[in-house]
């Protein structure tokens, strides 16, 4: 049970015990008093200074609840909800590791459009399944309207008294249903000085490009792939909801590719570690064949074999062959409006492994042997290395023991393969 009532100060002594059990908490503000963020802010950073990883929404749609209006970033959760915007970009994690903030952005013509969106249902479970932490700062009409029910909802008193006369028939309502609701009395208004400005950083630390240490972005772009995948999250957690393979425990292998070619240095520009995965197949033709699709238009394409468990083995459809998260989500919002995929499916992974199976000295060569190799059963792409040379390569992974499938297709066909970094010249 959540208690009903506490003050400021002994309910941020026990949040983080408090919030564990919940992904998705409404941050409510009670009164007629102006919103004060603070104290949803210092829910946020105590949370993920124990170690949770935290998405802070402000979904003040028409009053910013968080920031004011000249601190909120351009873009934000309208944005990516309504109008396509990657969340990648529409998200800043904070001065505490893991905490991330979604501003407003656009005003939406009908706040309600944003609140009851289809999307929540599909964020609540990814958080859910990552042990992360969905905090949804709100109005009370917008709790209303919310399109997911929250784990628990937390009333927050406005004021210098902490007046929790002025309560709302819709806590109340969750309240009278069984539902978790709090009400946190303001005790002790923190000195102005302590509260957080929100970042306004266009693009999320991740894709900030730090070797040898990079983070995956958090994936809050969408719903995995078709058919593998659970339904996900848009923005912040690392494979959440992708259908990504869990990397295989065992010892790396190294027969038929060498894999000492994958700790080669790469200069920054011609790294192509991220790419969109958009659909799963349970075979490796009807992969193939939907990939082509997208070669028509223009896209590097990518099938990757996976093993993903008892589910067996899959193959991950994967396009695009990208620098950084930025431009995975830029990649990933284009698709959605050319109609080769359905908003919102697509999930931006870190692909940093390939495996390099031959090379040619122009394209139309390289596309002789790629359609050579997949008729053998090697499902062979195409990157142009920055020295003008082609190199043909097969799967994009996530860790080097994630090519071992690869590796025993290219045995059986009789290929050797290397193991290398994916680079090349990004088109």
């Amino acid at each position: 049970m959540t208690p009903r009532d506490l003050p400021r100060s002994q309910f941020l002594a026990a949040v983080t015990e408090l919030v564990a059990p919940a992904s998705v908490v409404a941050l409510v503000p009670l009164g007629t008093d102006e919103p004060n963020p603070d104290l949803p802010w210092e829910i946020a950073r105590r949370v993920a200074r124990a170690g949770r990883r935290v998405a802070l929404v402000d979904l003040g749609l028409e009053r910013p609840l968080l920031a004011t209006p000249e601190e909120d970033p351009d873009e934000g959760i309208a944005d990516a909800l309504l109008f396509g915007a990657s969340l990648q970009r529409v998200a800043a994690e904070q001065d505490v590791k893991g905490l991330f903030y979604v501003g407003v952005g656009t005003p939406p013509a009908n706040a309600a459009d944003v609140w009851s969106h289809e999307r929540w249902r599909r964020l609540a479970r990814g958080f859910a399944n990552e042990g992360a932490l969905l905090l949804l700062a709100l109005p009370p009409d917008g709790l209303e309207h919310l399109g997911v029910e929250p784990d628990w909802v937390i009333g927050l008193a406005t004021g210098e008294r902490g007046d929790h006369s002025a309560s709302h028939p819709a806590l109340e309502a969750h309240r009278a249903a069984g539902k978790s609701v709090t009400l946190v009395l303001d005790d002790a208004a923190p000195a102005a000085a302590n509260r957080p400005t929100p970042s306004r950083a266009r693009r999320p630390v991740a894709t900030r490009r730090v070797r040898p240490r990079r983070r995956r972005p958090w994936v809050l772009a969408g719903i995995g792939a078709a058919g593998v995948a659970a339904a996900g999250a848009l923005l912040l957690l690392p494979g959440e909801g992708s259908g990504s393979a869990p990397a295989p425990t065992s010892a790396p292998f190294t027969p038929a590719v060498t894999a000492n070619a994958a700790t080669t240095a790469v200069p920054e520009d011609d790294s192509l570690y991220y790419a969109v995965q958009v659909a799963a197949f349970a075979s490796m033709q009807s992969a193939l064949e939907r990939g082509r699709d997208f070669e028509r238009a223009g896209w590097t394409v990518t099938v990757t074999p996976v093993r993903l468990g008892a589910r067996g083995t899959w193959h991950r459809l994967v396009v695009g062959a990208l620098p950084d998260p930025a431009e995975a989500g830029r990649a990933l919002t284009r698709l959605w409006r050319s109609g080769l995929v359905d908003q919102p499916n697509g999930t931006i992974l870190r692909t940093p492994h390939t495996i390099q199976v031959a090379s040619a000295g122009h394209l139309a060569a390289a596309a002789q042997t790629r359609e050579g190799l997949r008729a053998r059963g090697v499902p062979a792409y195409i990157v142009e290395a920055p020295d003008g040379s082609v190199r043909l390569f097969v799967g994009a992974f996530e860790t080097p023991q994630q090519a071992r499938l690869a590796d025993s297709i290219l045995r059986a066909a009789d290929i050797e393969g290397t193991l290398v970094p994916r680079a090349g010249k990004a088109r």
